[in-house]
């Protein structure tokens, strides 16, 4: 006997959809169920049969459930092979994948069996959730799983815990369907034909998507990630492998930054630049300014010129609003130096006067950086704020 209980494969984001899953199976659950078993009158009205195929009753089977036992069974599965699914197609796919590979489950089952039985019922959520098995399995057939397993050996039971990868824990799991459900001809009640069906379902749609595969490589790295669970912990070559595919997470971003910064001799300062040339409004965006001052800050002259002016000046922007008046300064500065033809260094000088004029009482500077703006943009836009503000620091300004 052989039990998944966690996959070592962080989501690339919350699994919501998953979790509104679980919660909805549940529910059905509670309400069509004396608490252990589903009631009678729900499998006849909500369940599919051969003798009441239809779209409607295709979609409620899926979440209808015999017993408690197959709820928690199912729910342990669409976890685990769920969230980073999930993860990676997105919400509306994701979606699409689940409810599409449950119906192929039900319509293949009602093929094989159906047809014999008639009025016999499938119900439950099992063939989606192995729709989801079998795009995992595309997706990440080298993901660990850590799975408990059983054995009897003469009178005395083994068992243990271990790894495995997802390609052998799903195909194990296909194999029993195939050795039940075709070559011991079924009669155990339970659904192989809707798993088969969906598994495969599952597998295809992702391939059709062309959503992007986890090499091994990654994978290793994305199981040392799920122990740890601190991404800064990770080496420039870990975070390298993470960094082969598109992502939406920082922290991911931010830590592969920070350590291609400070590789031997910045020989590695290049992918940090095109860590932030090409996830630059993300982590505009989203990221906390701080630390992504610090990645801008020591970057070298050839590149952070070629880091747009714009992005300096948003990141003071916030600097800023989040009261880091002494890094939001850096920041303007460093504007200055890297991008000295730039029409945002007018701005740049006005809100560096202003921190000096209004959050440290430096009229000095201040008034150093309003007279740098109008010598260098006498015309500018701003012009009139920086007159004002040499006025009020008591210096005659001639229009």
């Amino acid at each position: 006997m052989l039990l998944p209980y966690r996959a070592k494969n962080p989501p690339a984001c919350f699994p919501y959809v998953t979790v509104a899953l679980m919660v909805i199976n549940t529910l059905v659950f509670a309400c069509t169920s004396n608490g252990w078993t589903v009631h009678d009158s729900a499998v006849e009205h909500f369940a599919v049969s051969h003798t009441n195929l239809s779209p409607w009753t295709l979609l409620t089977a899926m979440f209808l459930h015999g017993s408690l036992l197959h709820l928690a069974g199912n729910m342990l599965f669409l976890w685990i092979f769920g969230a980073a699914v999930e993860g990676r197609l997105k919400p509306l796919r994701y979606l699409a994948v689940y409810l599409g590979a449950g119906a192929v489950g039900s319509l293949l089952s009602d093929f094989v069996t159906g047809l014999i039985d008639p009025d016999a019922f499938n119900l439950g959520a099992s063939g989606a959730i192995m729709g989801l098995a079998g795009a995992y399995l595309y997706l990440f057939p080298f993901a660990p799983i850590r799975i408990a397993w059983f054995l009897w050996w003469g009178l005395l039971p083994r068992g243990g815990v271990t790894d495995w990868q997802a390609r052998w824990v799903i195909l194990y799991f296909l194999g029993w369907d195939v050795i039940n459900g075709i070559i011991l001809g079924g009669g155990d009640g339970v659904g192989h034909f809707a798993h088969l069906g969906g598994a495969g379902a599952g597998f295809l749609f992702v391939m059709l998507f062309k959503a992007p595969r986890d090499s091994e490589d990654i994978s290793e790295v994305q199981a040392s990630l799920s122990d740890m669970r601190d991404v800064k912990l990770l080496n420039l070559h870990e975070l390298d492998a993470l960094m082969q595919r598109p992502t939406e997470d920082v922290r991911l971003i931010l830590a592969y930054c920070r350590q291609a910064l400070i590789a031997p001799m910045g020989a590695s300062e290049a992918k940090c630049l095109w860590a932030l040339r090409q996830y630059g409004n993300l982590l505009m965006d989203r990221a906390e300014p701080e630390p992504l001052a610090h990645v801008l800050l020591p970057l070298s002259q050839p590149h952070a010129c070629q880091v747009p002016s714009v992005y300096f000046l948003r990141l003071g922007t916030r600097l800023e609003k989040a009261m880091s008046y002494e890094t939001a300064v850096r920041i303007y500065r460093r504007l200055c130096e890297v991008h000295p033809a730039s029409a945002d260094i007018e701005s740049a000088h006005l809100r560096v006067g202003r921190i000096m004029e209004q959050f440290y009482g430096d009229t000095q500077q201040a008034h150093f950086c309003y007279s740098e703006m109008l010598k260098h943009f006498p015309q500018g836009p701003l012009n009139l704020e920086a007159r004002q503000a040499l006025r009020r620091l008591g210096t005659p300004v001639h229009s």
